[in-house]
This record gives structure tokens, sequence and C-alpha cells, in this order.
């Protein structure tokens, strides 16, 4: 039997399996909704965390979506760590209620650490700046250990029975509370790629021959060196670097027995959505998944025209 006997035997059981399919009635009826939190008909309730950090630009893009959503109908739950926030920020959510647990840091203690991080990076861009980074991802993991430790908190946000969460995923810890109260969940970034949330993470083609990393500095003409170097450098961002920046958090998830055989990045990539605060032109060319958004300027606001000037 030639390829082409062969191809037409493969297409005739493939409709053949395709008709019985529309005909036999699987499973249930489509008129019948299952009874489960996520058939549910909308208006949605969504939890949307906030960062362990206060910080205007990050709330600012999570409270244009928050309150896009609250407009439309849907109840947008907060949830926040005990340190002080600044109210007008919080009421930008259009949030219907807002759950605070205990953070282990003062204010003071966030005031000195981030004057502390601000000159590290400042005085040594490269090391300074890696130390920093390093740092900033051990005080927020602290933080998540206290969540994930308040039984209290965690039964109020199981007992809500959640549609949704929407984070940035800055920091994986909102990913393993999603996990932890069973709730798909949308990712944003506030930039293209982070070690914690990587392209490959969500199984997009590496062409790493025209598609410079994040962090390169290259373009899409690249020389056979500077090709080699897009190699390496995407091999350490994609595999070597999760491992250290995500180490305390894969321990939280043993710990606390969140899916423990699952490795962390691919729990990552079970999310719904990744919106990135991107713009397709600010980007070289590479491939793209459905479930990827461009959401850059979302949290931009009209511009206002200039007041006339006597002369």
């Amino acid at each position: 039997m030639d390829r082409r006997n062969i191809f037409k035997m493969i297409r005739g059981i493939y409709f053949l399996l395709l008709q019985l399919i529309t005909v036999i009635p699987f499973g249930q009826a489509t008129d019948h909704v299952p009874d489960s939190p996520h058939h549910r008909a909308f208006p949605a309730k969504i939890l949307m965390p906030m960062l362990m950090n206060p910080s205007s630009s990050h709330d600012q893009m999570l409270a244009t979506i928050s309150a896009g959503l609250a407009e439309r109908g849907h109840a947008i739950h907060l949830l926040a760590n005990s340190l002080p926030r600044d109210e007008k920020v919080i009421s930008s959510f259009k949030a219907s209620d807002i759950v605070y647990y205990q953070s282990t840091y003062t204010e003071e203690d966030v005031i000195n650490f981030n004057s502390k991080i601000m000159s590290q990076s400042q005085s040594d861009p490269g090391i300074g700046g890696f130390i920093s980074f390093m740092e900033v991802v051990k005080v927020s993991s602290t933080d998540c250990r206290a969540l994930l430790s308040d039984s209290k908190t965690l039964t109020l946000l199981k007992s809500e029975d959640y549609d949704l969460m929407i984070t940035e995923v800055f920091f994986p810890c909102d990913v393993l509370l999603a996990k932890y109260l069973d709730i798909p969940f949308i990712v944003l970034s506030s930039t293209r790629e982070l070690p914690m949330l990587r392209k490959s993470m969500f199984g997009f083609p590496a062409e790493l021959s025209y598609t410079p990393e994040t962090f390169f500095g290259g373009t899409d003409k690249m020389t056979f060196m500077q090709r080699v170097h897009n190699v390496f450098q995407h091999f350490f961002l994609s595999y070597v670097a999760p491992r250290i920046v995500m180490a305390d958090y894969c321990q939280m998830q043993k710990d606390f027995d969140i899916e423990p055989d699952t490795y962390l990045p691919n729990m990552i990539g079970q999310a719904a959505l990744w919106l990135s605060y991107s713009d397709i032109s600010l980007d070289f060319p590479g491939p793209l998944m459905p479930n990827y958004v461009h959401i850059g300027g979302i949290a931009l606001k009209d511009a206002k025209g200039l007041d006339k000037v006597r002369p």
C-alpha cells in the first residue's frame, strides 16, 4: 500500500470517528450545567492579591483591570498584607471586600529595606542589582510563608469559593495560593519576561536564531557568536535561574503539600491567560501563543489638552 492510499484510509477513519462523536450522546446533555463554582453564571467573584511591598506602579495596573471588571458587575476581592497602603490607591480598585493577613514586617522594615536595595542597585547595577533582587525574593518568600501559615485567612478565602484569581506574578506565591484554593488563575506581568515568568513555561517555541533574550541586549540580526551567547542565556534563564530564584517557594510547595510533585514553573504555565504589559511593536519578531495577550498602555489615562497661556 503506497503513501497516498494510507493517507486516504487515515482520513476516512478520522471523518468516521468525527461523525460518530456528533451522533453518540457522550456524557451529560449540553443543556445541563454542572453544579460547580467554575460553571456558575456571571457575575464572577474574583480574587486579586496585591504585592507584598506597596508599589503605586504595580497597583495601578491591577487597579485599572479591577475597576473595569467591577464596572461590568463582577465582585472584586482584594488580598493584602497588614502594611499600610494609600487609601486612594485602594479605592481605585473598586473592590467590594478586602481580606488582610498579618505581615511579618513592619512599615519601618519595608522603608529601610527599600532604601538599602536602591542604594545597592545604583552603586553596582550588575552584581549589586542581582544581590538586591535576591534579597527582595527572600523578603517576599518570608511574607508568603506567613500567608500560607495563616490558617484563619486561608479558611476564609476557601469559604468564599472564588471563581478566578488575577495576579501579577512578580513572585509565584499567588500561584501557590491559587492551587491551594483550587481556582483557575490569570497572570499579569509588568515586564515582558522575568525569571519567574518565562515564555518557555507557556510552551512558546524558542526561535533563538532571530529572537534575542529579554536581557541579552541584542537584536534579531545576530552573528554566529551572538546566537551562541543567546542560546546559553536562554538555557540559564529558563532552567537554571528559576531553580535559584524559586528555591524557597519550591520548599513551601512541599511544606504545605501544594501539588508537591509538580515542578513550580510548570504550575505557573498552567495559567489560563498571560496578560503582558507590553506591546507587539516593542518586541522583535517571534512566535506568539493564543493565551498570551499584550495589554501595554492599559493603565495610561487619556491625555488632557494644554492650558492656554496668554502672552
